[in-house]
């Protein structure tokens, strides 16, 4: 991270995140659904206003963040990590949200791709490595934007406002 070190309480929950989120791509599938269903679902790559979390070896993106999903949320949450020697952004983890209840998350880890279809608070298709439904229906939690620059050049008191923003 550069600058000053966090200590090592800050330290282990960026690394917990980032071993979280490591190696999963994803894309969202919405053919025949509703407009209000498919939001946020297209993005290439992340708006500016998008939350911020550390994984090994660089950023990831978060949108739209937890704290700007309404309970009743339609759309798409994505989670992308930049490819650092080319500068792109890659789609880690999508997950589709409709009336705030999670119905598709696509992930690829280092076990492959992985989709996972939910219904009514359950799983219906994927894999026996599928997060049950709850933890399925979480949302991705992040730092806001400028946060990341802000743990990086700061003393440690002054990352105390950022870090309590993680929602």
């Amino acid at each position: 991270m550069g600058g000053h070190a966090l200590g090592s309480r800050a330290l282990g929950f960026v690394f917990t995140i980032s071993l979280l989120l490591q190696g999963l791509l994803t894309a969202c599938h919405t053919a025949g659904e509703p407009d209000a269903a498919s939001l946020n679902c297209h993005l290439e790559t992340p708006p500016a206003d998008s939350g911020e979390m550390a994984g090994e070896g660089g950023q990831l993106r978060i949108y739209p963040r937890s704290t700007e999903m309404p309970p009743h949320y339609s759309g798409c949450q994505t989670a992308w990590a930049e490819d650092r020697s080319t500068h792109a952004w890659i789609v880690m983890v999508q997950t589709h949200y409709l009336k705030g209840s999670v119905t598709e998350l696509r992930t690829i880890d280092s076990l492959g791709e992985k989709l996972c279809r939910y219904n009514h608070g359950t799983r219906v298709e994927g894999p026996r490595r599928c997060p049950s439904f709850k933890t399925a229906n979480g949302r991705e939690a992040s730092l806001p934007p400028g946060c990341l620059e802000t743990l990086a050049h700061s003393a440690q008191d002054e990352n105390v406002p950022c870090l309590l923003q993680y929602q």
